[in-house]
């Protein structure tokens, strides 16, 4: 730290240092030498280093204004020259503890003149040092990428050069890469390094205390350390660009050393370097991204011809595919159309369980082409798409899995027809697979020929009447393979309360409910009166 190497220039013990070890990083004009009241009036700088004699602080006048710059982050050191003693029981050392102030007593034998010139002598040094030493480094990075070792290496010479862990995302804070092969002891590290993205309710806490507007404005390195986040290691954030498009953040842990402004300026060149990264792999990605997304397009809609044909598109992209295909698409109770910004925490989801998956758009929906080598390859990410989709009120249909290419589009339909039928029935739930809605599927086919029971008909008219609620009571039963204590748990009521209305039931259908084909004839009529 600069003031450790102030204090040695100066010949000084290290009790002189009576608060804080602050970071002082500052400009040439920035050293204000300050011997009167008028001299700290003129103070106009953001983090000014005063030079001055004790008794300058005795005054009332003095002590306010000073407070002032304090409180305004306009003075982040102050040296006192002068007799030291009993220097804790003064204002000057009360307001730096009360605004973290390094608080630095020089003695009576050092004149304000004469260390003012000491600082500025070892600034100047230290500054060019510091310029020599980050072109080195700039110069190591530049090579570096021209060895196209991709950006994991560059991730790893990044923490080398800034002495602490380095971590990379994407725009959706998908991991890209961090450095530190060791434990790092800070819980969102651990998140994210752990999981492979950063946590929502952390992305939510950024978006909800503005973080990411305030990088896009200042578009310059920021320290995360306000709101909730002040509970955490001190981190600095900058954002990767390409152009105006935002491609991810990069992040500096204060881990091992303190973060210094020089650091600030590295890490905004390393992620210029690491754009030009993400850049190259784009201008591979999106061509064949293109292609991919065509091929997805023609796969769902049944465009392609043959399976032969199918498989030679599946290899010209390298696409490994697993044995068996399910599609799963993302949509609304509406049936409107969703917004993409759905898309990437979905491809996310369903990559980190199920890599060899494919995700696109259509129409009103996002469509995910799961793939893998077990037919029941959902029961993994099915929980996590499940909350996703309960988070955004959204809700899933699912057709089912197939063994060919060629059979994708018999999915993709399927499950275009269990977020339909499910929203016709106003089926509760997020989830809902088309094996469980095959019947009423059917039952819309062929309802337009089909006469629902009259024996159905009056118990419908007699609910209608009377306020019961037999219909329901018989749905559940039948639902239940007449099984009367199932029936009985599911309604909330008495075995007994269940006899009665059976009996009653019977009586208004004027049948025997032993009768099996009756029964199917009524359980298909329940099922088409939810659909009409």
């Amino acid at each position: 730290m600069l003031l450790n190497h102030i204090i040695n220039d100066l010949s000084l013990p290290r009790e002189s240092i009576i608060l804080g070890e602050a970071v002082l990083e500052f400009e040439l004009n920035q050293v204000c030498l300050v011997v009167t009241y008028e001299d700290l009036t003129k103070i106009d700088l953001s983090h000014a280093l005063i030079v001055s004699p004790i008794d300058l602080f005795d005054s009332d006048l003095v002590l306010d204004y000073f407070e002032s710059l304090a409180k305004d982050g306009k003075v982040d050191s102050l040296f006192l020259t002068g007799p030291d003693k009993e220097i804790k029981t003064t204002k000057i050392y009360e307001l730096c503890s009360k605004y973290n102030l390094t608080l630095c007593c020089l003695g009576e034998d050092i004149s304000p003149i004469f260390a003012v010139n000491k600082i500025m002598k070892f600034y100047k040094e230290h500054m060019r040092q510091m310029e020599e030493n980050i072109q080195n480094q700039y110069l190591e990075l530049v090579h570096l990428s021209t060895l196209d070792f991709g950006i994991p290496r560059m991730i790893k010479k990044a923490a080398e050069i800034l002495g602490n862990p380095v971590v990379v995302t994407d725009e959706s804070y998908d991991l890209v890469g961090y450095s530190s092969a060791g434990e790092v002891n800070d819980p969102i590290w651990k998140a994210i390094v752990e999981s492979g993205y950063c946590p929502i309710d952390i992305v939510k806490i950024l978006r909800h205390e503005g973080f990411e507007k305030q990088l896009e404005i200042e578009a310059s390195p920021l320290f995360l350390t306000k709101g909730q986040f002040s509970k955490y290691i001190r981190r600095l954030v900058t954002e990767i660009r390409i152009g105006e498009q935002l491609k991810g953040y990069i992040a500096l842990l204060e881990y091992e050393k303190t973060i210094t402004p020089v650091d600030q300026e590295i890490l905004k060149f390393v992620s210029s370097i690491i754009a030009l990264e993400f850049a190259k792999s784009d201008a591979i990605s999106k061509a064949r991204g293109h292609l991919g997304q065509e091929l997805l397009g023609d796969l769902v809609k049944g465009n392609i011809g043959s399976e032969a044909i199918a498989k030679n598109r599946v290899k010209s992209l390298d696409w490994i595919l697993g044995e068996y295909f399910q599609v799963v698409l993302i949509g609304n109770r509406e049936n409107r159309p969703i917004g993409g910004e759905y898309y990437d925490s979905a491809q996310s989801i369903i990559l980190r369980h199920l890599p060899a998956s494919k995700i696109g758009f259509s129409t009103n929906y996002i469509v995910i082409l799961a793939t893998g080598n077990s037919q029941d390859m959902l029961k993994g990410v099915l929980p996590a798409l499940k909350n996703f989709c309960i988070l955004h009120y959204l809700c899933l249909g699912i057709g089912r899995s197939y063994k060919t290419l060629t059979e994708i589009s018999l999915s993709f339909k399927e499950a275009q027809k269990a977020l339909l039928l499910a929203s016709s029935i106003e089926r509760p739930g997020v989830v809902h697979y088309y094996e469980d809605l095959a019947v009423y599927d059917l039952l819309v086919n062929v309802r337009s020929d089909y006469r629902v029971h009259p024996g159905l008909q009056k118990l419908v008219e007699y609910d209608k009447n009377n306020d019961t609620d037999y219909v329901k009571t018989l749905s559940t039963y039948l639902r239940n393979y007449k099984n009367l204590s199932r029936t009985a748990d599911d309604l909330f009521l008495h075995r007994n309360t269940v006899l009665y209305r059976l009996r009653k039931i019977e009586e208004i259908l004027q049948a025997n409910l032993d009768n099996h084909s009756l029964c199917l004839q009524l359980q298909l009529g329940i099922l088409l009166l939810d659909i009409t």
